[in-house]
């Protein structure tokens, strides 16, 4: 199994207050195999990351989760909170349903985390 077969989730954060929570959120999704890619809407940068910004002027989640949702590249589309804990069981448990006919899931203990499988997604998801 490559690289690319193991990190086939992306992961769209949206930000407007929050940004404090994403440094050690950030920290934890890129020392997991399973993230391809963490994408992150908010106003502004917050420096280095080594996650993909994507620039929003205006506090709307939906816009925002939608904006990531179009250029994220993985299997699975990670839609998390960056006030919320997700474990790395989460991050697992999800991608152990590559292959299957799952659609969608949301991790347990984790209410505001959703994910979607991005081949049976439409142009706007929220």
């Amino acid at each position: 199994m490559n690289a690319d077969e193991i990190a086939n989730i992306s992961i769209i954060i949206p930000i407007w207050r929050e940004h404090d929570a994403l440094f050690p959120l950030v920290r934890d999704l890129k020392s997991w195999p399973q993230v391809r890619e963490v994408i992150v809407s908010l106003r502004w940068q917050l420096g280095k990351l080594g996650v993909i910004f994507l620039n929003n002027i205006e506090p709307n989640r939906g816009k925002q989760l939608n904006q990531g949702a179009r250029i994220a590249t993985g299997e699975w589309l990670l839609f998390q909170h960056a006030d919320t804990e997700l474990c790395r069981e989460h991050v697992e448990a999800l991608a152990a349903l590559n292959g299957t006919d799952a659609v969608a899931g949301i991790p347990a203990r984790s209410e505001h985390c959703t994910a979607i499988k991005a081949s049976s997604c439409d142009a706007n998801i929220f």
